[in-house]
C-alpha cells in the first residue's frame, strides 16, 4: 500500500505543478495585453493617434478583480478605454469617444495623477488607480485614484474630479468603509499636507 501511495502522490504534485504553469502562462502582461489592443484596433480600421500604456487596476471588494485598462489617443484625446478580460484573454471596449468627453488624458498615467495631487500642496503623493465595481464618481470606467492622507483619503476621478473622504461619506455613505480599508491595507506613508 506504502509503495502505491508514493507514486500517486508524486503524480498528484506532478499535476499540481503543470496546472499552475498552465495558469501562469495564459496571464496576460501589460505588455501583451498593449498589444492585443493595437492589433484589435487595426482589425477594425480605427484611427488612433496613438495607444497608451495598460494600467493595473486594482480590484477592491467582493465582486471586483484586478484588471488592466489601455486608453486610445486622437488629436488629444482619449477616444476608447479599453479592459482586459481575463477569463476569454480577449479585449473588451468600455468606452467610446462620446462618453469621454470629460476626461482627462494626463490621469491615465500615475505622473499626471501625481501632479493633480501636487496641486494640492500634498508631499510626497503615491496614488492607487482602483475599482471598487459601479461607482457613479468614477462613472462608465468604474476606475479612479486613490491617495491616502494621513487618517483620511483622496480620491480622483479620470475627470479630474477630487473628492474628500468627508464628501464621500456625504454623497455615498454605503462606500466609506470600504474605501477606508484601503488605506488601512497601505502600510507606507503616502502623502501629508506641507506645513
Amino acid at each position: 500500500m506504502k509503495l502505491m501511495l508514493k507514486p500517486i502522490l508524486r503524480i498528484s504534485l506532478l499535476l499540481v505543478l503543470l496546472s499552475t504553469m498552465l495558469l501562469a502562462q495564459h496571464k496576460v502582461t501589460p505588455e501583451q495585453y498593449r498589444e492585443m489592443v493595437i492589433s484589435e484596433l487595426q482589425k477594425q480600421g480605427t484611427a488612433a493617434d496613438s495607444v497608451g500604456e495598460a494600467l493595473a487596476v486594482a480590484g477592491i471588494g467582493e465582486d471586483v478583480s484586478d484588471y488592466l485598462i489601455i486608453p486610445v489617443f486622437a488629436k488629444g484625446r482619449v477616444v476608447a478605454v479599453y479592459r482586459n478580460d481575463a477569463e476569454r484573454s480577449s479585449v473588451t471596449q468600455i468606452a467610446s469617444a462620446m462618453v469621454l468627453r470629460s476626461v482627462r488624458p494626463e490621469l491615465f498615467d500615475e505622473h499626471g495623477a501625481i501632479e493633480t495631487f501636487n496641486r494640492l500642496k500634498l508631499r510626497n503623493p503615491r496614488p492607487m488607480l482602483f475599482s471598487c465595481g459601479p461607482f457613479s464618481l468614477f462613472g462608465t470606467l468604474e476606475a479612479g485614484w486613490y491617495l491616502k492622507t494621513g487618517d483620511s483619503f483622496l480620491l480622483l476621478s479620470l475627470n479630474g474630479r477630487i473628492v474628500k473622504e468627508s464628501e464621500v461619506a456625504e454623497l455615498w455613505p454605503d462606500r466609506v468603509e470600504l474605501l477606508r480599508s484601503i488605506g488601512a491595507s497601505i502600510k507606507t506613508e503616502t502623502s501629508s499636507p506641507e506645513k
